[in-house]
């Protein structure tokens, strides 16, 4: 606190109204603690909106399978309406893809990406500039596992399906459903048993009640 009031002393002997009444130190303190603060969360924020960019594909590693695509028009519009298509598959097997066209990047990523992502996947995968369509599939290690001239995605689809890091994710898939289907089976088990149960101590029951009613002769 004594740095501080020191600071401040400092600050305001160098300010232009040196010597007029200045503000309470309290006042003087708590604003420069409040902009303190305030320039902090603006740091923090820009920081974070920077992290949140993607930046290369290295941040997609062991995440994400990436197809990259460049294609001149219209073949580069066919590729995209392809690739909107089967949506289901794609997100299925955890794909994000990329559609470099003549100057713009398109993708089905869904955060932001960087200006110059386009610039670094063209210098990183299509140098010398592919003279006609150029395909590229990277697994979740990051390596190339194919390279074509045209984009079939049902190849593509069966050429992922046997990695064997795809066949134990859906091996995986398979016993979480089995074990939901199983969880589910016991439920509606269970229930109809409690059922049973209430239904037979309410005979049960009735019956006594009827026993204890009748008449003795």
């Amino acid at each position: 606190m004594h740095f501080l009031s020191t600071m401040v002393s400092l600050l305001v002997a160098g300010s232009p109204h040196y010597g007029q009444p200045q503000p309470e130190l309290g006042a003087l303190v708590t604003d420069i603690a409040d902009q303190t603060i305030a320039s902090s969360l603006f740091a923090c924020a820009s920081g974070k909106a920077s992290e949140d960019k993607l930046v290369s594909l290295d941040s997609l590693r062991w995440k994400y399978r990436v197809i990259l695509v460049f294609a001149r028009e219209p073949l580069a519009d066919n590729a995209r309406s392809n690739l909107h298509e089967l949506a289901a598959e794609i997100e299925e097997r955890d794909i994000v893809w990329f559609v470099l066209d003549t100057n713009t990047l398109h993708t089905n990523y869904g955060g932001e990406v960087a200006e110059n992502l386009r610039k670094q996947l063209a210098d990183r995968y299509f140098t010398p500039v592919p003279s006609d369509t150029a395909v590229l599939l990277i697994g979740k290690d990051g390596g190339v596992k194919s390279r074509s001239s045209d984009l079939d995605l049902e190849a593509t689809f069966g050429l992922i399906d046997r990695m064997p890091m795809r066949r134990e994710e859906i091996r995986r898939k398979r016993i979480d459903q089995n074990g939901k289907t199983m969880g589910a089976r016991n439920g509606r088990e269970r229930s109809i048993a409690n059922r049973t149960n209430y239904l037979i101590v309410a005979s049960h029951n009735l019956h006594l009640r009827q026993g204890r009613s009748r008449p003795h002769s």
